[in-house]
């Protein structure tokens, strides 16, 4: 009976340990590729923008991995983010106060 609960300990404290590292891992933000191209003025915020950035293309669905570049639109307002290895291309563009992603 003892190896049974001091079995269910261990595996709940493996549990809780892996919770936790997951929410650090999801905190961190997406690994930035070596090769990356990342505006000015993302750069100088990238450690708030891009986590932001991501966690909305995934909130709608979509895959973002790795970030391969990251910067602002030109023209209107919202940001430009490609991932995994310049595979995915994703406008995240502000529309009267509501933040939308779309697939490029």
């Amino acid at each position: 009976m003892f190896k049974f609960k001091s079995s269910i300990i261990a595996l709940l404290i493996v549990i809780v340990m892996s919770g936790m590292f997951l929410a650090v891992s999801a905190f961190a933000g997406p690994p930035i590729e070596s090769n990356a191209i990342i505006s000015k003025n993302v750069s100088s915020r990238a450690d708030t923008v891009i986590p932001a950035l991501v966690g909305m293309v995934k909130a709608y669905g979509w895959r973002c991995d790795s970030v391969s570049a990251a910067r602002e639109m030109v023209f209107s307002s919202g940001y430009v983010l490609i991932c995994n290895q310049f595979s995915y291309e994703y406008e995240i563009i502000d529309k009267g106060g509501r933040w939308f992603v779309k697939v490029k």
